[in-house]
């Protein structure tokens, strides 16, 4: 492992920043979605690959619902204060093998996690098939 690429599966504080401005309504719509399915939590981003350019490598989306206070203090606060119609709350792995947790509000000019939703579900005809979209 080098220092420039930390643990395997890490994601730098840089690549966090341009996988939010590249999947932002993906990342939002999965993040309600399960919201809404399994109440509170966290979306856990997991890298796949080591490429230089973050958008080249596979990063998987996972959910996570912890009990109260864990999995500790900070983190079980950021997920019981988050508004779910306009943030997010997203871990992942840092070079340095620590995990991040950050609590992310929509950005002005963005659509919201809430928004986002029911556009989806507008574009979804009476058999739960997506509609094309021109």
């Amino acid at each position: 492992m080098s220092p420039k690429t930390g643990p395997p599966r890490s994601i730098t504080d840089e690549d966090f920043e341009i996988i939010l401005e590249a999947n932002w309504e993906q990342l939002a719509l999965f993040a309600f979605e399960k919201q809404r399915e399994n109440g509170r939590g966290l979306v856990l981003l997991d890298r796949h690959g080591l490429n230089d350019d973050i958008l080249h490598d596979q990063v998987d989306l996972g959910y996570a619902v912890y009990e109260p206070g864990q999995p500790d203090p900070d983190v079980a606060r950021m997920i019981e204060q988050y508004d779910p119609a306009w943030e997010i709350v997203l871990q992942y792995l840092r070079p340095d093998g620590k995990f991040r947790t950050a609590r992310i509000r929509t950005a002005p000019g963005k659509r919201h996690p809430w928004r986002i939703y029911l556009f989806e579900q507008v574009m979804q005809d009476d058999e739960g098939k997506t509609v094309a979209r021109t």
